[in-house]
């Protein structure tokens, strides 16, 4: 079975696209239901009247002072991103800001914190949004080319990265998620939305692509000679699934049902 997962790190035989490499994936939404549930949003003033919305200290996106969440739905100014609505089998983290073809926004469950995400608040999915990105980072966004992503009518406002735009360069992306880019077409902002690249092994010969120092993930095994100064780096962590899983016809349609992602069952290889 196949379907476009999140991970984190080069595993064997496939590995994270990085956020420079034509073809990386770019979303409107602030927020990503699989790294982000769970996590703190802080509304921090900008200075100039509107807020950051933060998580981990990183600004997602800025909102004005009348947008912001704890003043829209009288909760603190800091909450919690839980995962679907227990009561609302439909009511869940959306993987989009706008569908522009029924008009409908986007949802994010949140509550004051964890304990209240038995019962969370839905509110509007903020849309990636700056009016000053080197107040925001300390640096200018990358401006890139953006291009469509054909063939689903699932995946809404998501683009591929086309070409980066000079005086842009790869260097100017982080090696760690999240990293940001302007579209240089319509000006928007969108956020890195990390994903599995597959490798073509059509003539059935092994293909290994290693992302080997120079800022990316290394291979050193743990010894008594670096003990010490080992550190995991949580963006080079290999995926890990916790609990049983039953490969059956039921479990597999959930992929699709909680999330729109299409599995592919292979037979005959």
């Amino acid at each position: 079975h196949r379907t476009n997962g999140y991970v984190k790190t080069d595993i064997k035989h496939h590995g994270v696209r990085l956020a420079c490499e034509r073809g990386s994936r770019w979303n409107r939404h602030a927020f990503n239901r699989w790294r982000d549930i769970g996590k703190t949003i802080v509304e921090v003033p900008t200075g100039s009247g509107s807020y950051y919305l933060k998580v981990d200290g990183i600004a997602r996106t800025e909102v004005s002072a009348s947008a912001r969440p704890s003043v829209q739905h009288g909760i603190p100014s800091s909450y919690v991103i839980c995962r679907k609505d227990p009561d609302q089998d439909e009511v869940r983290m959306s993987d989009f800001h706008y569908d522009s073809s029924t008009g409908q926004f986007g949802t994010l469950l949140v509550a004051a914190d964890s304990n209240s995400c038995s019962m969370p608040i839905s509110i509007e999915m903020p849309s990636v949004q700056f009016s000053n990105p080197v107040h925001a980072f300390g640096s200018q966004i990358p401006l890139v080319t953006l291009m469509d992503i054909d063939g689903s009518s699932n995946v809404l406002e998501s683009k591929l990265l086309d070409q980066i735009q000079a005086p842009s360069t790869c260097a100017n992306f982080k090696m760690i998620w999240p990293n940001f880019v302007q579209d240089s077409a319509s000006g928007l902002y969108y956020v890195e939305d990390r994903r599995l690249e597959l490798y073509d092994t059509t003539n059935s010969t092994t293909i290994t692509k290693s992302r080997m120092l120079g800022n990316r993930c290394p291979r050193v095994p743990r010894t008594f000679l670096n003990e010490d100064t080992c550190i995991p780096r949580a963006d080079c962590g290999a995926a890990v699934f916790a609990g049983a899983f039953r490969l059956t016809a039921e479990n597999m349609r959930k992929f699709y049902e909680l999330d729109n992602k299409y599995v592919y069952r292979l037979t005959n290889l």
